[in-house]
């Protein structure tokens, strides 16, 4: 029963993923029924625009009023404090202003790669039965309760924290940044799904290739187009992965830089907090504030292991492709184009690469988790006879 189940819960998130995007504006496409490609829509782009620029434009009218009188203390008493938040508000407005304007400039690209994941899903992969895979399904439901868990921590923060007086002006203030933070979450939610897709892809490709070694153990003959038809596909996904990465670079790595960032900072305020106001720890506060941190935690974990785990199937493939060398008597041409295939994903392998600066894999997700700490340990030295 549970399959059933986790499989109509990914439904029930694609959805919710492409409606809100259409309703925020993120998504300036059609999809024509008949050719089965999305085609952009300039009445949507432009709605995205208005939508997304009026959200800043509330934002910067009440970001005043958002900050409540802890606030106005813990930066009275740490001027350092104060200094750090301000350039962390200019790296959270450049992360949401590049997110928007690549999102814009890069609407025609990412539909032609929108098109070509479709296309691929026509002719080679609507075939195949993927209701066993369950690292697809299992990464979707992660991330979707994330942004959840995200956009229900935002909220309660902003209005929990006591402020003189609750306006509309405050209320306002708030719900910008709620419709902010969602946006950019989508936006990090479409790569997500993106990687997520070629993962099931190159998943299915490495399915392939164990049944044809299957098959020559048995004595069984197999075809050569077969194998032509996956190096092709393979080949396919690594150029589609490639665009993808063109248009999801430069927010990717802000969105990375940020969550980082909101996690030293988050715990710098703790400190000030407890030690320089000498403020009592509750209960409350302490379990928003482990919450929070764990949140944005995780939320930046999700985005490497996703990757990470595409990254181990693309060396999956080439590891699946040494057992045809194992096979003796195979003929001349099947021979030479296993060994076509095999030096091609030795050469050519998938990889996320952002702005030509790191690899997105398990080894440097935990480096910039280290550097975190780091950091935060040089932040504390650094003021300590302020704090």
């Amino acid at each position: 029963m549970w399959p059933s189940v986790r499989r109509q819960l990914v439904k029930v998130t694609l959805s919710a993923t492409l409606y809100s995007s259409w309703a925020i504006g993120l998504l300036p496409f059609r999809y024509n029924a008949k050719t089965q490609k999305v085609t952009r829509s300039k009445w949507q782009l432009v709605y995205g625009i208005i939508v997304n620029v009026s959200l800043l434009i509330i934002l910067f009218n009440c970001r005043e009023d958002t900050n409540s009188s802890i606030i106005k203390s813990l930066f009275k008493r740490n001027s350092l404090l104060q200094l750090i938040t301000n350039i962390h508000n200019i790296l959270l407005i450049s992360t949401v202003v590049v997110v928007h304007s690549r999102n814009c400039w890069q609407s025609k690209e990412f539909g032609a790669c929108l098109n070509e994941l479709l296309q691929l899903h026509q002719q080679h992969l609507q075939q195949f039965d993927t209701r066993d895979c369950y690292a697809l399904d299992n990464y979707i439901l992660l991330k979707a309760c994330i942004v959840l868990s995200e956009l229900v921590s935002m909220f309660l923060m902003e209005w929990n924290i006591p402020h003189e007086l609750l306006t509309l002006k405050l209320a306002v203030g708030v719900l910008s940044i709620v419709f902010l933070q969602l946006s950019v979450l989508l936006v990090t939610m479409h790569f997500h799904l993106s990687v997520a897709f070629i993962y099931r892809a190159v998943w299915i490709i490495n399915r392939e290739l164990l049944e044809l070694v299957h098959q020559l153990n048995a004595r069984q003959a197999i075809e050569l187009t077969r194998v032509r038809q996956l190096h092709a596909l393979y080949s396919r996904l690594l150029q589609l992965n490639t665009r993808l990465l063109a248009i999801y670079d430069y927010p990717m790595v802000l969105f990375t830089f940020t969550i980082l960032a909101v996690n030293i900072i988050a715990v710098y305020y703790y400190i000030v907090f407890t030690i320089s106001l000498k403020q009592e720890i509750t209960f409350v506060l302490l379990a928003g504030f482990l919450q929070a941190l764990a949140i944005n935690f995780l939320d930046f974990w999700s985005c490497i292991s996703i990757c990470e785990l595409a990254e181990r199937a693309s060396r999956g493939t080439s590891m699946i492709l040494k057992l045809f060398s194992t096979i003796t008597l195979l003929d001349v041409s099947l021979n030479r184009c296993l060994e076509d295939f095999a030096m091609f994903c030795c050469h050519r392998r998938l990889r996320f690469l952002h702005c030509g600066l790191y690899y997105v894999n398990n080894a440097m997700g935990f480096r910039m988790f280290v550097s975190c700490v780091l950091y935060l340990l040089y932040l504390v030295q650094y003021d300590f006879m302020n704090l």
